[in-house]
């Protein structure tokens, strides 16, 4: 009997990667997007259904490259289907496993990964793109633990002006995110907390850059709050 709850379960830290989304004008700081390696999806299927108990294919439709994604139960198989990209095979290979990894969230494979909300971070030129600093990892992890996903990597916190190594400014943070979602989309909320004395007191705990990337998780939840009440 397969445990569909299985598939839904979450990915140990290091099989997430992480590519940039939206990014400010600056390109000093974008959004954090969370995707799993197709190889990944494959493995959890054999792991929860048998190497026999799912097959996919892929039809087309119009311009899409879809996968029918089908688990065996109880005797009967039971397909889900989605799409990405053209019908340029050859060309765009892409789509094939783009169109396999939307397939498989329809079974709860990484669906939890929508959860995620926006993740901004800092940003490092790289040719003629930008990438993700490796600095940042902390608050990727910081992330993934909120929906229940257990770091197996050491963690990477940025160190500055002799600050430790460990892992309390690490949760420190996260408890201070956490203060400040509770506030929900209520303004005055936010200010009132931005303003008491504790929540100063925890915030000058944190090292330099966490201080500063807290201060801008701070604003842009606060702008999205006031664009809400426009």
């Amino acid at each position: 009997m397969i445990d569909l709850e299985e598939l839904a379960a979450p990915f140990p830290v290091d099989a997430i990667s992480w590519r940039v989304g939206s990014t400010t004008k600056d390109k000093k700081k974008g959004m954090a997007l969370a995707y799993i390696d197709a190889r990944d999806v494959m493995q959890r299927l054999d792991d929860v259904c048998g190497i026999g108990g799912w097959q996919n294919t892929y039809p087309h439709a119009g311009q899409r490259v879809i996968c029918e994604l089908s688990i065996e139960l109880d005797g009967k198989w039971v397909t889900r289907t989605n799409g990405a990209g053209s019908t340029q095979i050859e060309a765009d290979k892409g789509a094939i496993s783009d169109a396999f990894k939307r397939a498989a969230v329809l079974w709860g494979i990484g669906r939890y990964l929508y959860s995620l909300g926006s993740v901004w971070v800092h940003l490092e030129p790289r040719g003629a793109t930008h990438i993700i600093k490796k600095d940042q990892q902390y608050i990727l992890d910081a992330a993934l633990s909120k929906l229940g996903a257990t770091p197996n990597r050491p963690q990477s916190n940025p160190v500055k002006n002799g600050a430790s190594k460990g892992t309390p400014s690490r949760a420190l943070y996260t408890n201070l995110v956490g203060e400040i979602e509770a506030c929900g989309d209520d303004l005055d909320a936010m200010d009132i907390l931005s303003k008491s004395e504790a929540f100063q007191t925890k915030v000058k705990q944190l090292p330099a850059d966490w201080q500063g990337n807290l201060q801008d998780e701070y604003k842009r939840r606060k702008l999205d709050a006031q664009e809400k009440t426009i």
